[in-house]
């Protein structure tokens, strides 16, 4: 019942914050018909909104939101949106997601080229940090071992504010 009244904000409303906020609250369920609108609010005039949909893309199944997030990071301009949609490919750890991060390492932004290292750390919990090279390495199956957590590293996986 809820998903006609999402379905009609993220259509219709003129607000770019409601259309975000009820792009979000369609993330939090998993089925079909949430990938959908998502898929259709992808589209959306308002990066807020094109961001809102790669983090609530980040909570459904793999098959269903891979798609929708490569179209998001292979098509879009924006900073912003793309560094979303690396964030929302570290909750995956699939062959293609993967590959999509593979991708984002060969960017020519260092800020992105992180943001894949941070999103690699999370779906295959290798701890590289934001060593570039070895991401590339351990892509290509030349390294198994990861590194040691610094201290620092050590104490953000601490705090319950970390992202």
């Amino acid at each position: 019942n809820w998903l006609v009244h999402l379905d009609a904000i993220l259509e219709h409303d003129p607000s770019p914050e409601m259309r975000r906020e009820a792009a979000l609250a369609v993330g939090q369920l998993k089925s079909a018909q949430a990938v959908t609108m998502l898929r259709e609010a992808s589209d959306d005039e308002s990066e807020k909104v094109r961001m809102a949909v790669c983090q609530a893309m980040a909570n459904q199944d793999a098959d269903a939101a891979l798609p929708t997030i490569q179209k998001l990071l292979k098509d879009e301009s924006v900073d912003g949106v793309q560094t979303e949609a690396i964030r929302a490919l570290g909750s995956f750890n699939t062959p293609e997601s993967r590959g999509m991060l593979s991708a984002a390492l060969q960017e020519k932004s260092p800020a992105l080229q992180y943001e894949a290292t941070l999103a690699l750390g999370k779906a295959t919990g290798m701890h590289y940090g934001g060593n570039v090279a070895k991401w590339k390495a351990y892509l290509a199956g030349e390294l198994t071992e990861d590194d040691p957590l610094s201290f620092a590293e050590q104490a953000a996986a601490l705090n319950p504010f970390s992202r």
